[in-house]
């Protein structure tokens, strides 16, 4: 796994982060440590890495890179997204009438 795309400029903040994206149901250690390992390459300390769920083991090496490395890997499962769309489609919606 590697870099798959970039946060918009400006979403989040002054800088554009890496994301990677999977299409598994559980996504586990070994997909963080290659997203590790590209952000490395890349020079950068923040990025996202978005699935549908992932592994216990996914969740504890994202917090051992964290303190090992200083490096900020968030996981970030999809029905979050749709979930934080419709909320803010809704508030849109609100506003508008």
């Amino acid at each position: 796994m590697g870099i798959d795309g970039y946060t918009f400029y400006g979403l989040c903040g002054e800088r554009q982060y890496p994301i990677a994206v999977k299409r598994m149901e559980k996504v586990g250690r070994i997909w963080v440590d290659n997203f590790e390992t590209a952000m490395k390459r890349k020079g950068y300390d923040k990025g996202y890495i978005v699935a549908c769920d992932f592994t216990k083991d996914a969740y504890e090496d994202v917090a051992r890179v964290k303190s090992q490395e200083g490096l900020d890997i968030e996981l970030v499962k999809v029905d979050e997204i749709s979930k934080r769309f419709r909320e803010g489609f809704m508030e849109t919606l609100k506003g508008i009438q």
